[in-house]
């Protein structure tokens, strides 16, 4: 990634402003002022949150929560294999993309699937 200001600028605000952002702990600044200022104190920091130890934390029902009868998840992991292949005049392909494996993962509601067994085979 040649430019991450650009990459991130739309998922961060919708300003057509420059950002910059730091590398190491990659807070944003609105001027590159701020961010040199910044660099100063974040290269002395440590980038690790130390959080609370013993700290649960446990959901609580508001009400709103959807059930759906069915679930459905899928993944596939690829092996990355470098190319070179120019793509009009600023873009270039240097990986492809090769499948290796993947997961399905299905679950049902127990009640639609022994009650409703004809509108699991449709």
């Amino acid at each position: 990634i040649k430019n991450i200001s650009g990459l991130l600028s739309g998922q961060i605000h919708k300003r057509d402003k420059r950002m910059s952002i730091c590398m190491k702990c990659h807070k944003v600044f609105d001027s590159g002022d701020k961010l040199n200022e910044h660099i100063e104190n974040c290269v002395h920091e440590k980038t690790i949150i130390e959080m609370p130890r013993n700290s649960i934390r446990q959901y609580i029902s508001n009400g709103a929560e959807q059930f759906h009868p069915f679930v459905v998840s899928l993944d596939f992991e690829c092996t990355l294999k470098k190319i070179s292949e120019n793509i009009g005049e600023s873009s270039k392909h240097i990986h492809e993309h090769i499948p290796n494996s993947f997961s399905f993962y299905s679950n049902c509601n127990t009640l639609i699937r022994n009650e409703n067994v004809d509108l699991l085979m449709k």
